[in-house]
């Protein structure tokens, strides 16, 4: 009996040992990313997680996708200040191509933003 229960206490130790006690370890070469603030997915930046790194405020703090291309992530350097209706913020974009083709073609863009 005494045997069996030792045999037992040593089966868990070692169970314990391979499994790390059951926390869970992020290898070093994992990527590691922050939650957005729209309680999407941990790999989705929306513009007022950009907003507040840069102390701004965005047009729309849920864009998650770019306005142009609809891609993302959204990078921060890349933006346009805007005004829509009585309301001033800031637009972000995936790529430089994107802010490019919003820049000319503005309000095909911000007319998205009111319908």
């Amino acid at each position: 009996m005494k045997r069996t229960f030792g045999i037992l206490v040593l089966a868990a130790v070692l169970c314990l040992g391979v499994m790390g006690c059951g926390g869970e370890q992020q290898s070093s070469s994992a990527k590691k990313t922050k939650p957005g603030a729209g309680g999407g997915p941990p790999d989705v930046t929306t513009a007022a997680d950009l907003a507040q790194e840069q102390d701004a405020q965005p047009i729309n703090p849920m864009q998650m996708n770019c306005i142009v291309c609809g891609e993302r992530p959204l990078k921060g350097d890349l933006h346009a200040d805007v005004t829509v209706g009585n309301q001033r913020g800031r637009l972000y974009f995936d790529k430089q191509e994107c802010l490019d083709e919003f820049e000319q073609n503005q309000q095909k863009y911000l007319d998205r933003l009111t319908q």
